[in-house]
């Protein structure tokens, strides 16, 4: 009985401590900001909180969802197993913020200053982050289908494992990104500038290259299969093991590529068809 008893007196302390903090949470209402404040589990979801003030504070496994945080400042905020389905984020900042394993589907981070942010294995599935800043962000082993990335920023990203398949990319900004083991299957990189990226064993297949910057890009031992590099520029571009069966480089701008054990079966080159592997 003793020990039954224990047991349910640390079961209590932890719901405690899991619980947010009353008097934060009193704050938030009356005054929009609370900077350092313990509101972790708090459902804000279906609210209008536009400009609010959360830096620094803990707000892991917070519900958000269809919640409007326009402009809000949510720097060096703990925001893990977060729930933001639907959230509008729109121009909101989220330097350094931690938001590892949470649900930002259909979110909107259009114009959101994400640098430094965390994003670990963390579902980004159709989200829109046009223009966004995600430079030295971390989304590694996360999903990030159908999502819209238009003209953002996302130098020195880390992206390895992650599945960004049918994703819009276009006039991107991935220089120095580590994209590494990635799929990205039938993925728009139109004019997008991946200058000294890493694309190490990525499966790219179907993808579009178009009129890209791919100077000193690694593409080694990648799926390029069914690929169009039309207008793309290839300066010290790695191929080296990539397949490229079928893929489209007639007008692309190669200048000391490597295409060592790349795989070829009706690969249109700017010196003509390859098919040594059909």
């Amino acid at each position: 009985m003793i020990k039954k008893l224990f047991y349910i007196f640390l079961l209590l302390i932890n719901l405690h401590a899991a619980a947010y903090n009353l008097s934060d949470y009193e704050t938030l209402k009356k005054t929009n900001k609370c900077g350092g404040c313990n509101l972790s589990n708090v459902d804000l979801s279906n609210l209008s909180l536009k400009n609010m003030d959360l830096t620094a504070s803990n707000l892991s496994n917070a519900i958000f969802s269809d919640t409007n945080l326009e402009q809000s400042k949510l720097d060096d905020v703990t925001l893990t197993s977060s729930n933001f389905y639907k959230a509008n984020l729109r121009n909101a900042t989220l330097k350094r913020a931690r938001l590892d394993d949470s649900n930002l589907i259909d979110s909107d981070l259009s114009n959101a200053n994400m640098i430094n942010a965390s994003m670990r294995n963390s579902d980004l599935e159709n989200a829109i982050l046009d223009s966004a800043i995600l430079s030295n962000a971390n989304i590694n082993d996360s999903n990030i289908r159908m999502a819209s990335l238009v003209k953002s920023d996302l130098t020195n990203i880390l992206l390895r494992g992650s599945d960004i398949s049918l994703s819009d990319f276009s006039q991107a900004d991935i220089t120095n990104g580590d994209l590494s083991l990635l799929i990205a299957i039938n993925t728009n990189f139109l004019e997008s500038i991946l200058l000294n990226a890493h694309f190490y064993k990525a499966n790219l297949s179907q993808s579009n290259f178009k009129n890209a910057d791919l100077t000193s890009t690694d593409f080694s031992n990648s799926n390029m299969s069914y690929v169009d590099f039309t207008g793309a520029k290839m300066i010290n571009t790695s191929l080296f093991g990539v397949d490229l069966r079928y893929s489209n480089l007639r007008y692309a701008k190669l200048l000391n590529v490597n295409l060592d054990k790349a795989i070829f079966c009706e690969t249109r080159l700017p010196w003509g068809v390859r098919n040594d592997n059909c």
